[in-house]
């Protein structure tokens, strides 16, 4: 053998391996060049934050029917939903408590997977205005005995529920017998604020949920009512301001009302008294089909939906999650609107707004 055959032997099987290296670098090379010129794709949208309401009429339901509702509410996306938690009811004779239906709702939404908003409110014959003190919505005398009510709910439901609202719609009579006055409902929010911290540390307490309304000589505008608290001193006793703007039969953008405009005048009066730290809660927004005089179709339903649900989400200053009102019609009569504001009709077919529900909490 040539002494430098061996030597020989090696280059050759050295050649092609670093052909190979060069080769891979190469394709290395051009795989990065295409990496850093092709086009980023959009990020997906995030989902909507979507939960439902319901008046009193969820605490009246059957174990079998929440479990069809919540049921529901999940398959359309929805995690969250708003409990009513009626101190009328709960503890309508003095020191007496009845948490039975309260208990059988929170217990259901849990077991499906929803975070609860509880909203505490309404005085019972005892502790209520006496001009009012037999209207389902009477305002309290005693404002005390409704903050220690407050704290005991809050801490009944210290493991299931994190956010209340106090009160709801104090601006109209209908639920602030006999008339609404922004003096006592800062005495009822000032009590009940500590009593839910103390009860629930780390609790998230919003101001009640306003409805829309002008300023007479019956109602209070909400961003009015919200003012007042703020020239009360209240502002350390809400942690968010609550707010239902419905526009049916309009969507937000064609509201000739303005009703949706509630938001950016409370937005406006927050940002004077320099909280923009705090954010609004729509805790209530629908629109009922049916046959009544402000009705809309079905079809017109879920645009107003869909239009409220997106234009709030664009807005950094409303908190998720939207309230939808609510999962399922609650009674037959299509002439009567408060029946028919469901996203499913009361036999559970869907409404073409519970379609547009779930292509938005994808």
């Amino acid at each position: 053998m040539h002494p430098n055959s061996a030597d020989h032997a090696r280059t050759d099987r050295a050649q092609p391996a670093r052909t190979r290296a060069a080769a891979l670098a190469g394709a290395l090379c051009v795989a990065v060049a295409a990496l850093l010129t092709a086009p980023v794709p959009a990020p997906a949208a995030p989902a909507h934050v979507v939960g439902f309401a319901e008046g009193g009429t969820l605490l009246t339901k059957s174990p079998a029917t929440l479990d069809r509702d919540f049921a529901a509410a999940r398959r359309l996306g929805m995690t969250w939903v708003r409990v009513e938690i009626n101190w009328r009811i709960v503890e309508n004779r003095r020191g007496r408590y009845d948490w039975r239906n309260v208990d059988k709702v929170v217990g259901s939404a849990r077991r499906h997977g929803l975070s609860v908003l509880g909203l505490v409110t309404f005085a019972p014959p005892w502790a209520a205005d006496p001009a009012g003190a037999f209207l389902p919505g009477s305002r309290p005398k005693d404002t005390a005995a409704f903050g220690r009510f407050a704290g005991i709910a809050a801490g009944r439901y210290a493991r299931s529920i994190s956010t209340w609202e106090v009160w709801n719609e104090p601006n109209l009579p209908l639920f602030f017998s006999p008339r609404p006055d922004t003096g006592i409902y800062g005495r009822v929010l000032r009590a009940a604020y500590p009593a839910i911290k103390a009860a629930r540390p780390g609790a998230t307490v919003l101001s009640a949920g306003l409805s829309v309304a002008n300023d007479t000589a019956a109602t209070i505008a909400p961003r009015t009512f919200v003012r007042r608290l703020y020239d009360q001193g209240l502002r350390r006793y809400f942690d968010g301001i609550a707010l239902h703007p419905y526009t049916f039969p309009y969507t937000p953008a064609t509201d000739p009302n303005g009703n949706w405009a509630d938001i950016t005048e409370v937005r406006s009066v927050m940002l004077a008294r320099g909280d923009a730290g705090k954010k609004i809660w729509i805790t209530e927004f629908g629109a009922p089909t049916g046959t009544a005089a402000d009705a809309v179709s079905p079809a017109r339903q879920a645009v107003i939906l869909r239009e409220a649900i997106t234009t709030a989400r664009r807005l950094p200053y409303v908190a998720q999650p939207f309230f939808v009102y609510t999962i399922r019609d609650t009674g037959p009569n299509a002439a009567n609107r408060e029946d028919n504001f469901g996203l499913l009709r009361a036999n559970g077919s869907q409404k073409p707004a519970a379609a547009q529900v779930r292509r938005l909490t994808r």
